[in-house]
């Protein structure tokens, strides 16, 4: 949940479908790697010399972990309406992860 807070926060989603957001932020900066933005992320975080598993560097949050519930969605759904979703499921299940 907190990587989603985050990336809220630092990329303009609002208004986005989940489609733009795959095709405005997720693919331009995956591109030159060719991987998922998870692969990405731990790749820039690995090069930084952190662990396997990302950690914020401001708070010591865990970011992303081994997921253990998958959400499917289509394209043309509000991100935020999506991502509100998500926030609102982790709030009640803290011991779940999810891979969207």
């Amino acid at each position: 949940a907190e990587f989603l807070r985050q990336f809220v926060l630092k990329n303009n989603v609002i208004g986005m479908t989940t489609a733009d957001v795959r095709d405005q932020i997720v693919l331009p900066q995956t591109k030159t790697k060719r991987c998922s933005m998870v692969k990405w992320l731990q790749d820039e975080h690995m090069s930084r010399g952190a662990l396997w598993r990302l950690i914020s560097w401001w708070q010591g949050t865990e970011l992303i972990r081994m997921a253990n519930v998958f959400v499917s969605h289509a394209w043309s759904y509000d991100f935020m309406d999506v991502v509100q979703v998500l926030l609102e499921y982790a709030e009640k299940h803290k011991d779940k992860q999810v891979f969207f």
